[in-house]
């Protein structure tokens, strides 16, 4: 299901975040991240 928040407890529980962001005026990027695979990149990157 969908969630929409800014509040970092609630973020801190999901599995994947998606968010929106526009590097440049009338341009705008889907951003996901997957914590368990972001987890083990940095991991692997300590």
């Amino acid at each position: 299901f969908l969630f929409i928040s800014h509040n970092k407890f609630t973020m801190e529980m999901a599995q994947q975040l998606v968010g929106i962001t526009m590097p440049e005026p009338g341009a705008s990027r889907v951003v996901a991240v997957d914590i368990a695979e972001a987890l083990t990149l940095a991991e692997n990157a300590a």
